[in-house]
């Protein structure tokens, strides 16, 4: 079984990337992956055909390309730890992640713990990389 926790204690190497199934202006389906160099990886969060998105368990296993997160969307994440990000640029984002910053925001405001270690990690990550 992939242990997400073992294998970022093990200092294996990672990355967070999304993976986009329909690339809609209104209604993005696309989903945001914990991925491993030994191959491995878990989805952490999913927007669904219903519209709404959901923070996941680790599961394995995907057939579609793989998009690393633009740095203007870490820009964003790093003024959303802030409290100070806009409206219109969060909305200049691309779909997926114009929805993705919508579902963290929504999360932290409804339940901060709903949302998976490794996702807040790769938030203090990004935001630590766009102020270096």
């Amino acid at each position: 079984m992939f242990s997400m926790t073992e294998q970022l204690e093990d200092k294996t190497e990672h990355e967070f990337v999304f993976y986009l199934y329909e690339e809609d202006e209104e209604d993005p389906r696309f989903s945001f992956w914990l991925e491993t160099s030994d191959g491995s990886g878990m989805s952490l969060y999913e927007r669904l055909p219903d519209g709404q998105g959901m923070w996941l368990k680790p599961s394995e296993g995907s057939d579609h390309g793989a998009v690393e997160p633009t740095d203007e969307l870490k820009a964003v994440i790093s003024e959303l730890m802030a409290n100070d990000v806009s409206a219109d640029r969060v909305h200049d984002l691309a779909p997926h992640e114009r929805h993705f910053v919508q579902g963290i925001h929504g999360t932290v405001d409804q339940n901060p713990d709903a949302i998976p270690n490794p996702v807040w990690g790769w938030m203090h990550d990004a935001a630590e990389e766009v102020e270096a």
